[in-house]
């Protein structure tokens, strides 16, 4: 079983809690702040009028990672925010298309690539002839999530779960 931390981390106002940082699969899913190791920057969707994931320094948005009924490794991921799933920009999905957001669910496949670092890669199909990934390009805001060729670059992901600070109501003291 992989080791986990916990670190606590106030996101605005709303209270939000880094609850550890997790290695894939998470169960049957959760909800997961996505990481990029390279940039240290977070996917992002949180606007209905764009459907572009994108990068961002702030870490507001939650995915909400479902894992397959069959449970054969593959995910939907989905924006808390708006209630779209990450899917390719089109059915021929090729390097450089970017990762929008849409009304109809998509299976990934997220699998674990460092162990000690609980890094991840998110892949659309990791058995083809050329496994695209998701990836960012540079380390600016707004950069778009593409899917890139996982054989020339470095794509991972640190996914980290999230969950609310309990209710000070709700805490005994003694």
């Amino acid at each position: 079983m992989p080791t986990t931390r916990t670190e606590d981390l106030l996101i605005g106002r709303r209270g939000l809690r880094i609850d550890r940082i997790i290695a894939m699969p998470p169960g049957s899913g959760g909800q997961y702040g996505m990481k990029f190791v390279d940039t240290s920057k977070h996917a992002s969707h949180k606007s209905t009028s764009d459907d572009t994931v994108v990068q961002s320094s702030s870490n507001d948005t939650m995915w909400n990672l479902r894992q397959d009924s069959d449970n054969d490794g593959l995910f939907t991921i989905q924006s808390a925010s708006t209630s779209k799933y990450a899917t390719p920009a089109s059915g021929t999905a090729k390097a450089g298309d970017k990762v929008l957001a849409g009304s109809d669910s998509f299976k990934w496949t997220i699998k674990e690539t460092n162990t000690e670092k609980h890094y991840n890669t998110v892949y659309l199909d990791p058995n083809a002839s050329v496994p695209l990934v998701w990836y960012v390009a540079d380390d600016k805001d707004k950069t778009s999530v593409t899917l890139a060729d996982s054989s020339k670059v470095s794509a991972e992901w640190i996914l980290e779960k999230f969950s609310k600070f309990p209710d000070p109501k709700d805490v005994i003291t003694s």
